[in-house]
């Protein structure tokens, strides 16, 4: 089974500092990096480098910054021919602080100009044989994109974290086959203060496995009305979490992709975000398949 990750390719200017932002202030920075981001790539990266067949569509600008972007990605063994270069735009691009505890606060603006319409995806190149994961940041697309999957027979896992008002969001949300949400962003959708209240009800709305993903603490799946805890490994040390959800969305996907089951899928996609977290370095910190297969054995006992 091959992947398809559709959603937004950002330019990611990463800054080093002491603390972060909670008032009006001037903050110095230790160092300043330059590098690709945005949570479907990142996602589409993790799933390659578990060692599946994976593909991009998204949008850049007609920029230096959209060219320089497309060849990184393209470089990290991820199918790019789905992309879109946007006439008369710019990339998009965000501003990221990290603090020494490897906590992170982002930045992001995509260009209104790069709100095309589906027609741009190859849509007539999917087959049953695929899986599609979105981080529903292009949701002009999605509803489209959902008629397709359906009607081809298509799973779709999307990666409900930045809420949006419009209607087509939620209807989206629903008919997907895994929805995994951001805790807070969960909460915040169905507009419930209770966690477990909150996914039960998503259970209910949805047709899919449904999940909440809360941090160091883990994640909890509802799986036909029953709600299980994958923990995460919060004794590894973070250098950076950028990056770290969206990682966990593209090896869960891999993972799914290779046969795994939803709660073992889970406890691979928290090790493969772990060993990210504390790797950082971005796209490049990306652990492979056999460094995540190395160190769930070793925390299971059998090295």
């Amino acid at each position: 089974m091959n992947i398809v990750c559709i959603g937004n390719l950002f330019l990611d200017r990463v800054y080093q500092v002491s603390e972060l932002m909670s008032r009006p202030q001037k903050l110095g920075t230790t160092s300043v990096t330059m590098r690709g981001g945005g949570p479907a790539p990142t996602a589409a990266i993790a799933a390659s480098r578990l060692g599946v067949k994976t593909a991009f569509w998204g949008r850049v600008g007609d920029d230096a910054e959209g060219r320089w972007l497309k060849d990184l990605l393209a470089g990290k063994g991820v199918d790019i021919s789905g992309m879109v270069t946007c006439p008369n735009s710019r990339t998009s691009s965000s501003c990221i602080m990290v603090d020494p505890a490897g906590d992170r606060q982002i930045l992001a603006y995509t260009d209104p100009a790069m709100d095309i319409g589906a027609e741009a995806l190859p849509v007539d190149t999917l087959d049953a044989d695929t899986l599609i994961l979105s981080d529903m940041r292009w949701l002009s697309v999605m509803p489209h994109v959902m008629d397709e999957a359906e009607k081809r027979g298509i799973k779709v896992l999307l990666d409900v974290d930045v809420v949006s008002d419009d209607p087509r969001y939620l209807a989206c949300v629903k008919r997907a086959d895994y929805v995994i949400c951001a805790d807070l962003g969960m909460k915040k959708m169905l507009g419930m203060d209770d966690t477990m209240e909150a996914l039960t009800e998503l259970g209910r709305m949805c047709k899919g496995i449904v999940a909440a993903t809360q941090g160091v603490e883990g994640s909890l799946w509802n799986i036909d009305g029953v709600i299980s805890r994958v923990p995460t490994f919060p004794d590894v040390p973070v250098t950076d979490s950028t990056g770290a959800g969206d990682v966990f969305h593209g090896a869960m996907a891999a993972s799914l992709a290779q046969g795994y089951g939803v709660l073992e899928a889970a406890r691979r996609a928290s090790a493969t975000s772990t060993l990210l977290c504390r790797n950082g370095h971005g796209w490049d910190g990306i652990p492979t398949a056999a460094e995540v297969d190395a160190f769930l054995a070793e925390r299971d006992g059998r090295v």
